[in-house]
């Protein structure tokens, strides 16, 4: 072939020093994925899969897209041209609920990723007015250093795979229970490579970029 595309970042580092003959495009890293994809593409295709999976039609309901980033953006936009009533609930409103659940003695840490919708200018004067709150960003595609990614794949692999429901009511409630159990008996992660190998594997696929 001509050349390859991979959109996962968790695929990306699995190519890492892997010797391929073509090259491979990282869809994550470049502006059109944020541009096209995350904007367009994102909306364009989670309508169909909430049908496919509910047999509900937006049409006529009452949508909350939480955070307005690109994805966002697309979501809103395209539920709308579907006939639904959309409502957006941007990132500050969130942040009034964790203020005011916080004793205000109490600093407050975030750890966020690095999506520019915690990087509005909402955001950013919601926190000038509110001193207690720091926000630690993530490295830009490092969402597999805190293994959320492999937590997410126990999900799909030992819940939502080969699986369906009828309504969303139906997986919800399956999703809590799924949730539950595996917190009332968790079984951490743990790392089995050293710092220095996955240094390494990182080092040669920016190498190989």
């Amino acid at each position: 072939p001509a050349g390859a595309l991979e959109a996962t970042t968790t695929g990306l580092h699995r190519l890492a020093g892997v010797d391929i003959p073509f090259p491979v495009l990282d869809w994550n890293g470049i502006a059109l994925k944020d541009l096209v994809h995350n904007r367009h593409h994102v909306g364009a295709e989670t309508w169909p899969a909430f049908t496919a999976i509910t047999n509900l039609s937006p049409y006529g309901r009452e949508i909350v897209v939480v955070g307005f980033g690109p994805v966002g953006q697309g979501v809103a936009q395209r539920a709308r041209d579907l006939g639904a009533n959309v409502t957006v609930v941007e990132d500050p409103q969130f942040l009034d609920a964790i203020d005011e659940s916080v004793p205000a003695e109490l600093a407050v840490h975030a750890v966020l990723d690095n999506s520019s919708t915690h990087k509005t200018p909402a955001i950013r004067d919601w926190l000038l007015k509110h001193p207690r709150f720091t926000f630690h960003f993530t490295p830009t595609s490092s969402s597999w250093m805190n293994l959320v990614e492999r937590w997410f794949a126990e999900l799909t692999n030992k819940m939502l795979k080969r699986s369906a429901r009828t309504s969303i009511a139906v997986l919800a409630a399956d999703l809590n229970a799924w949730i539950a159990a595996w917190n009332n008996n968790p079984k951490p992660f743990v790392w089995h490579k050293t710092a220095e190998h996955v240094l390494d594997k990182l080092k040669k696929y920016l190498t190989n970029l």
